[in-house]
């Protein structure tokens, strides 16, 4: 079985553009040896629209920037104290389909809940995580060449507020929730958490035998050409 080592890049409280320049570019750019990389991270806030979100789902507030996006999904919102994380993979290099990637992330959230003893679940018919019908967690993908990139959002601890400007993921009255309305708990807590179970579960289903290395935007960028800025 071939070996390969994951980059994992934690990056500061980012804004969302340059973030997204940066995915994109990055796949964009790949070739057979690029690095697979994950990208933990929080976002300044920001309103962020997939190509099928209405107009009428969002509301006019001029205190959020609003960004359109190529991802899958409709409207969200980032904000600190949301886990962000942006898995940029070669999937046919590790063998897995994008809808496993999909069930991976969510699956990832769930059991970081059950770390905490808080019951989640996901829900086949309207993708994301969900406790008690409120949702906790989305999912939002794009896959270019069979690399994908942009991934998925973990309300941790962060002001709920800025949702109620918004029909979050096209579905009328849904209710929105995070980790620390049920248990005490710090987001650089749960990045840790969050890695650990993901990389299990990635090489259950990864033709790859993976590793994981986790290193600072700092290292990262020394590495690279294509830096990630994440500005102030």
């Amino acid at each position: 079985m071939h070996h390969q080592q994951l980059k994992w890049v934690t990056c500061p409280i980012s804004h969302y553009e340059k973030t997204y320049q940066f995915m994109k570019q990055y796949t964009d750019e790949r070739h057979t040896g690029t690095q697979d990389i994950i990208l933990l991270l929080e976002h300044h806030p920001v309103i962020t629209i997939g190509p099928t979100t209405l107009h009428e789902h969002i509301k006019e507030d001029r205190q959020i920037p609003i960004f359109k996006t190529n991802r899958g999904g409709k409207a969200t919102y980032h904000g600190p104290g949301q886990l962000i994380i942006y898995p940029l993979l070669d999937l046919k290099r590790l063998g897995i389909k994008p809808s496993i990637l999909v069930h991976l992330l969510e699956e990832t959230m769930i059991a970081c809940c059950r770390v905490f003893n808080v019951e989640a679940v996901s829900n086949p018919a309207a993708r994301g995580v969900y406790i008690k019908g409120k949702k906790i967690g989305s999912v939002g993908l794009r896959i270019s060449k069979g690399c994908s990139y942009h991934g998925a959002s973990f309300n941790i601890d962060m002001d709920l507020q800025p949702f109620k400007n918004i029909v979050t993921c096209g579905m009328d009255n849904l209710e929105v929730t995070q980790l620390s309305e049920f248990k005490s708990c710090h987001i650089s807590t749960i990045k840790t958490i969050y890695h650990d179970i993901f990389m299990q579960k990635l090489n259950h289903y990864s033709c790859t035998s993976l590793t994981s290395n986790k290193i600072s935007l700092e290292t990262f960028s020394s590495l690279n050409t294509l830096r990630l800025s994440h500005g102030s």
